[in-house]
């Protein structure tokens, strides 16, 4: 999915991304929910689920540019911190001071 919202965000300079699921499939609705996206709402009846063809609601989730650049920061940060935090220095017992 990374590479999906980059080329969506970056490549493209879209403003949304969505993503649609069948209301009955847990899995594939954790997927988004996982990543941080919204659910936007429910389209009842919205599309042809499987071969025997029966029509299911489907469930519409986005993410924004805004939220996604916002996520991208934290997780900079985190990868940051965790670097700055580990390794060598994390044996030392006193404060490190950056400038």
């Amino acid at each position: 999915m990374r590479e999906l919202e980059e080329l969506a965000f970056l490549d493209l300079g879209l403003g949304k991304v969505e993503i649609r699921t069948d209301i009955d499939n847990t899995r594939s609705r954790s997927i988004p929910e996982r990543l941080g996206y919204s659910l936007d709402g429910i389209l009842r009846r919205g599309i042809k689920s499987d071969n025997s063809g029966r029509i299911a609601d489907v469930c519409v989730y986005s993410l924004l540019r805004e939220e996604w650049e916002a996520r991208e920061a934290a997780q900079r940060e985190a990868r940051w911190l965790d670097r700055a935090t580990s390794g060598p220095y994390r044996s030392l017992d006193f404060p490190l001071h950056f400038r």
